[in-house]
């Protein structure tokens, strides 16, 4: 099964590297086999005993809607969050109800993310040798935004959610 895994989501091949960024290489198949249920059938893969068989006979293959994946570290605890709570309002909880329960189910993510940030930061903070004076301010400043975003993330959004999205609420009700 891991020629089906790695063609249709890829596998990494290697990085290329630009400076300080890193993007990784990822090889797949093309769109047009991946989105085709015939060609993912008609992929040829090896049995426990060492015969070559068709997929499509030994297993149905189907499309179906799963929960959104996370990639990398792109994804933020607002977005995620804001994902979460639209899938509340999808399965007919309303708004108001949906975005408290959105918070409350994204609340120990937010805080372990925010929380293990910030002890990293504690050895900056507590600084006293060569280059305290430019690695507390930093340390302050960064510990200061994460404060400030897991405040926003958890309390400000769902807030604000119900008046900023309504037209999405209308798209996820119908």
């Amino acid at each position: 099964m891991a020629v089906v895994k790695d063609g249709i989501g890829g596998v990494s091949a290697g990085q290329i590297i630009n400076g300080n960024e890193r993007y990784d290489i990822y090889v797949r198949f093309e769109e047009k086999y991946r989105d085709n249920q015939e060609a993912i059938a008609d992929l040829r893969i090896q049995s426990p005993t060492g015969a070559w068989v068709r997929l499509g006979d030994i297993a149905t293959v189907s499309f179906e809607s799963g929960p959104p994946q996370v990639r990398r570290d792109d994804e933020l605890n607002g977005v995620v969050m804001v994902e979460s709570i639209n899938q509340l309002v999808k399965n007919g909880i309303d708004t108001s109800k949906a975005a408290f329960d959105g918070a409350v189910s994204r609340l120990r993510p937010v805080l372990m993310t925010a929380i293990t940030s910030a002890l990293g930061l504690i050895p900056m903070l507590m600084s006293n040798g060569v280059g305290a004076e430019i690695q507390r301010p930093l340390a302050t400043v960064i510990v200061g935004g994460l404060v400030t975003a897991t405040l926003l993330t958890l309390f400000v959004l769902p807030v604000l959610y119900p008046w900023f999205s309504k037209t999405k609420v209308a798209q996820l009700t119908r």
